[in-house]
């Protein structure tokens, strides 16, 4: 999956902020020091840019980065942007407020890294920090019909859970080729245990094409 060969396409279809975006604002004050991780164009930088805060964006596309420095950054009194894996990230103990995961945990191909990359997570959110991702509901019935048939492509996936999805121009030609683990709420449940992390919210969005997780440190 390599979002810069079709980064420009991409970046065009990430424009708008979701519906749901506007509940993270209750979490948002100044002061603030936010990861992004799997930003892409940094569109939730819309969100963030009325408040004085420090932001950092990460992704492993440099394409998509180059659209993300341009974004306007209103209040936002810092903002850098790193190009990297994920999984390979490393910050200090406490470091952040809010972590951001719009759309990029899915992306992730095994238990083993979700569960690393969680453990990590817990490490850089301060004791009051919050977590909060998104991930595609790929049980729901529009994207369920529109990617049914690659459900059972079994030359590349472990699990029935595992789609492998074109990214297509408006024409219908196929740009590339990008990995969704399709969640359930309760396997979400169950892999956030043992982390150090317990769920706030987890919960479908209204439309009911995203499933909403807030993660805080564990109290015991």
């Amino acid at each position: 999956m390599d979002y810069n060969n079709f980064s420009s396409e991409f970046n065009a279809t990430r424009q708008n902020m979701w519906p749901e975006f506007s509940d993270f604002e209750k979490f948002l004050k100044n002061g603030q020091r936010i990861l992004d991780l799997g930003c892409g164009n940094a569109r939730i930088i819309n969100l963030l840019k009325n408040y004085e805060i420090e932001y950092i964006g990460c992704d492993i596309s440099g394409s998509l980065l180059n659209y993300a420095k341009k974004q306007e950054l209103g209040k936002i009194t810092h903002a850098d942007f790193v190009e990297g894996n994920m999984l390979k990230l490393h910050f200090k103990e406490s470091s952040f407020d809010i972590i951001f995961l719009i759309a990029s945990f899915h992306h992730l191909r095994t238990k083993k890294q979700r569960t690393e990359l969680l453990k990590k997570m817990r490490d850089w959110i301060k004791p009051d920090g919050i977590i909060i991702m998104t991930n595609w509901n790929l049980w729901n019935d529009i994207y369920f019909k529109k990617y049914f048939k690659y459900l059972f492509d079994l030359s590349y996936k472990k699990t029935l859970k595992d789609f492998i999805v074109p990214f297509k121009d408006s024409t219908g030609r196929s740009l590339g080729k990008r990995f969704y683990h399709a969640f359930t709420l309760k396997e979400i449940e169950k892999l956030v245990k043992n982390t150090g992390l317990e769920s706030i919210k987890n919960e479908l969005s209204q439309d009911k094409r995203n499933i909403l997780t807030y993660l805080k440190k564990s109290d015991f």
